[in-house]
């Protein structure tokens, strides 16, 4: 293989992680209309900082 090749291997991976990672949010953000569970974030400068459930009122 080749360098070429090789940075385009890395390059799908990367893209690879990165839909993973936006698939995984999705669904996270779903979770409270199908459970009924509101789910609150606290957000820190640092970004998600922690992901809390809630009990439903």
């Amino acid at each position: 293989m080749d360098a070429l090749h090789d940075a385009e291997m890395r390059i799908d991976a990367d893209t690879n992680r990165r839909q993973i990672r936006a698939l995984a949010f999705r669904w996270w953000m779903e979770l409270p209309r199908l459970a009924d569970v509101p789910i609150e974030f606290a957000v820190s400068g640092a970004g998600l900082n922690t992901l809390q459930r809630t009990k439903s009122a």
